[in-house]
């Protein structure tokens, strides 16, 4: 065939599209807009009110935004978590992009009940939309943001709809502290005794985690997805990478969202994915290139 257009690729290489497997690509719209803030105050005090006054239209033209500001830099394909995905879809349609689309769910019970609601509508509208290039999961936040009965619900419905699960997980250490006080187990193990884990479940950050955790969702085999740069900008830790790969898990790399990092860039996640283990563990051989770029790509 012809091209309309001819790439001169000389002295340039050709490679896989990136993953970014965890992030919120809407809140484009809230970058810079909270800075310098511990994780509880920034989604309690700015991120939280900000997101209660999102309309369906300021969510479709935060994605747009967001997937043009991916395609430029790489990536082909994301795994988002946020409300109105509907409006996300909309974005991914006219972009040409793939994407995962895990309606956020949260809350007690009233909330909860609709959340999950509209989450269950999404799955079933939008599960292969685009001629394959959507596919679906159910994004409860995280244990301490949902209640049990809800996460028990969630699990249900996910076998039932036969779609994985994306949700946060052990990202705060004082979050765990509090899930620990509060259920005398860690966040994994109540996971793991509501039947949440298994190998479509994806779980993002995972920073605080024991041994016992760790082998607990290996004997799942849960997926998990490293966001080095959110973390380092909230300060919520550093996650123990080459542990996790170590015992199995398959580990792939997110940005997070764009307010939590202030930019979707992969190659930018690459090089702290690097970085920050090779500091955590005091090796410079922990984390090659290669193995980064196959956490961005085929895992």
């Amino acid at each position: 065939f012809k091209a309309e257009k001819i790439i001169n690729g000389r002295g340039k290489i050709v490679m896989p599209g990136l993953i970014n497997c965890h992030t919120h690509v809407a809140m484009t719209l809230f970058r810079s807009m909270a800075e310098d803030r511990r994780l509880d105050e920034w989604l309690r005090e700015i991120i939280w009110p900000l997101e209660a006054e999102l309309k369906p239209q300021d969510v479709y033209h935060g994605a747009l935004l967001g997937c043009i500001e991916m395609i430029k830099s790489g990536t082909t394909c994301f795994s988002d978590m946020y409300f109105h995905e509907d409006m996300v879809a909309k974005a991914v349609a006219e972009t040409g992009l793939r994407c995962i689309l895990s309606p956020g769910i949260l809350g007690q019970e009233t909330l909860g009940k609709m959340l999950l609601k509209k989450a269950i509508s999404i799955v079933e509208n939008y599960h292969g939309a685009a001629n394959g290039r959507i596919l679906t999961m159910l994004g409860p936040h995280a244990v301490y943001s949902c209640s049990q009965r809800l996460l028990r619900k969630v699990a249900e419905k996910s076998s039932e709809l036969n779609v994985g699960i994306h949700m946060h997980l052990a990202e705060s250490l004082s979050e765990s502290i509090n899930v620990k006080e509060k259920y005398g187990k860690s966040e994994a193990e109540v996971l793991n005794e509501l039947r949440l884990l298994g190998p479509r479940f994806l779980a993002a950050h995972c920073i605080h985690l024991s041994d016992t955790d760790i082998a607990l969702m290996a004997k799942h085999d849960v997926k998990v997805v490293y966001n080095p740069v959110s973390n380092m900008k909230l300060a919520t830790g550093i996650p123990r990478i080459k542990d996790l790969i170590d015992t199995g898990l398959t580990v792939g790399l997110g940005t997070d969202g764009p307010a939590s990092n202030n930019s979707l860039d992969m190659f930018e996640t690459m090089k702290f994915a690097a970085l920050l283990q090779k500091v955590k563990y005091e090796d410079p051989r922990v984390l090659s290139a290669k193995r980064v770029v196959e956490m961005a790509t085929i895992d």
